[in-house]
């Protein structure tokens, strides 16, 4: 039996999970109210929250709450004005150029502007936090509200990766350094941290100096980090807080038979990340690949373990996006032909191997771990800690 190298799992293969968000109180649509303190919970919270080059996906996702970008994506992927009004290609693709809101201040009253977005984007290129790094090749500040980015070649994704990074205070970095920046965001948003503790709390309230002058509606929010889904749980039964973001959907299930309100959304397509970068590991071979395709009963896995939350998916893009082909067949659960394409690759006596993965997904990686060993796939599961899981897929490649 051949030792194979590292392979990481996000959840689930090829399953697309929803995001799921539970709230103790009754949705309306009236006219919104002003005033009062909005408290969220949540199993897991950033460890950085000011200083976007060095922020992984887990700081990324609650940082809508007290940072901006220059633009927003809607749920069907079209970006949209934020803290850029507009923008615009050249003819020949090769440049965007970038038109910002203007009368626009950080939270420490310094202005937001075409250098302040300039200093943020190269502080990120040079982290390699920029998606599409290789294809940007300069930045032009072509006066204080005109920004253009100049790539190397016509490219129509480059677009989302200068979207990414959230924007910080240049002066506010400069003035107290990295470190410090990593536990206070001094952002353009409307509402500012006034306390952080990481994995604990994170305590906001409103920006007076906002640039939209009726907004927020709230007063504050505070953000609290609850490891236990079943403390969550008993939280929201309890009206001892206002929403549950991301729950977990066992118990999602059960709050919403109780009448709670569960409001889902597109999230993440999970997936089984093979080493196949490596030209001794099995998993370069294709056939071994497309062996644990046909290994994992993925619509039986989404009836068990999703409660209702979760679609199994034979592709990247997910049933109802712009990128689903309902053509397409994919590979369905077919454990004989999982073994004979095994056998194809030469590993017909098995392989082993070790499945890096976070302690949220133990349930579902002993369960892809059982499907696995049935074609000779013998997993080793290493459950990590999140910077060192997010590390090895992002930064170790």
């Amino acid at each position: 039996m051949k030792k194979a190298r590292y392979i990481c799992l996000i959840t689930i293969l090829s399953l697309s999970f929803f995001s799921i968000l539970c709230t103790s109180h009754t949705l309306a649509a009236d006219k919104p109210q002003y005033g009062g303190t909005m408290k969220i919970i949540a199993q897991r919270g950033p460890t950085n929250i000011g200083y976007s080059a060095a922020m992984n996906f887990a700081d990324h996702t609650p940082g809508v709450m007290y940072a901006e970008r220059i633009m927003d994506v809607s749920v069907k992927g079209d970006l949209l004005p934020r803290l850029a009004e507009s923008w615009e290609y050249s003819p020949d693709g090769k440049a965007i150029t970038f038109h910002l809101k203007k009368g626009v201040k950080f939270q420490d009253n310094t202005d937001f502007n075409a250098e302040a977005l300039k200093w943020n984007l190269e502080t990120c290129l040079e982290a390699r936090a920029v998606p599409g790094a290789k294809y940007i090749a300069s930045f032009d500040v072509i006066d204080d509200h005109t920004f253009r980015v100049n790539l190397t070649e016509r490219h129509n994704q480059i677009i989302y990766g200068i979207w990414r990074p959230f924007i910080f205070s240049p002066t506010a970095f400069k003035k107290n350094g990295k470190d410090w920046a990593v536990t206070h965001a001094v952002s353009t948003a409307p509402f500012k941290v006034v306390e952080f503790k990481r994995d604990v709390i994170i305590k906001m309230e409103k920006f007076e100096g906002y640039w939209d002058p009726d907004k927020p509606y709230l007063d504050k929010v505070e953000f609290r980090i609850v490891k236990e889904p079943a403390t969550c749980a008993l939280m929201m039964k309890a009206k001892q807080a206002d929403f549950w973001f991301q729950a977990t959907a066992r118990e999602a299930a059960e709050l919403r038979d109780e009448g709670l309100t569960v409001i889902t959304g597109p999230s993440f397509i999970h997936n089984i990340y093979p080493d196949s970068k490596n030209p001794d590991s099995p998993f370069a071979d294709k056939r071994v690949r497309e062996a644990m395709e046909y290994a994992i009963d993925r619509k039986a896995m989404s009836d068990a373990l999703g409660f209702g939350f979760t679609v199994p998916i034979n592709q990247l893009a997910p049933p109802g996006s712009a990128g689903y082909n309902t053509d397409y067949e994919g590979r369905p659960y077919n454990p004989e032909k999982a073994k004979r394409l095994m056998a194809e690759a030469g590993y017909a006596q098995g392989i082993k191997t070790t499945m890096g993965l976070r302690a949220i997904e133990l349930d579902k990686a002993t369960v892809i771990k059982n499907y696995l060993a049935e074609i000779g796939i013998d997993v080793k599961l290493d459950v990590c800690d999140p910077g060192r899981y997010w590390g090895m897929i992002f930064r170790n490649g």
